[in-house]
């Protein structure tokens, strides 16, 4: 074990971790009650809020991190269906701003529509979204 002083979650995780194949719900149900705190001096969150509900559940996450250039968290999500589906990414912070984004992050000409604590996009068939979340100063 190493020595992580500071670190917010003491103690031991065990894990076991597999791949689903697009259909089965398992990848979806081990997601759920998975929570972290980001690091800072303060919580970003309150003790059981949620960082972020994606809807519908046909929607996949597949990726959360920090922006490459360090502003906000980019999030992909994957539509592995044959539609196209109206994703509602809601968060547990108030959006200051949201843009599309391609793989490289650099920036798409279309922005999603958003509110205070809401992101609304189309997912086209079988399509990954990137997004970049800001959240309000």
């Amino acid at each position: 074990m190493l020595p992580t002083p500071g670190a917010q979650c003491l103690g031991e995780v065990a894990a076991r971790i597999s791949l689903a194949p697009e259909e089965d719900g398992a990848a979806w149900d081990a997601e759920l009650g998975l929570r972290a705190v980001i690091a800072g001096p303060e919580p970003l969150l309150a003790p059981g809020d949620s960082l972020l509900a994606i809807a519908p559940r046909e929607l996949r996450l597949s990726a959360l991190k920090p922006a490459d250039d360090g502003d906000g968290v980019v999030l992909r999500l994957l539509n592995p269906t044959d539609r196209e589906i109206a994703a509602v990414v809601r968060t547990g912070f108030r959006v200051g701003a949201a843009a599309l984004l391609r793989l490289d992050e650099t920036p798409l000409d279309v922005a999603p529509e958003t509110s205070a604590r809401e992101v609304r996009l189309p997912v086209p068939p079988h399509a990954l979204r990137t997004i970049r979340l800001t959240r309000e100063a």
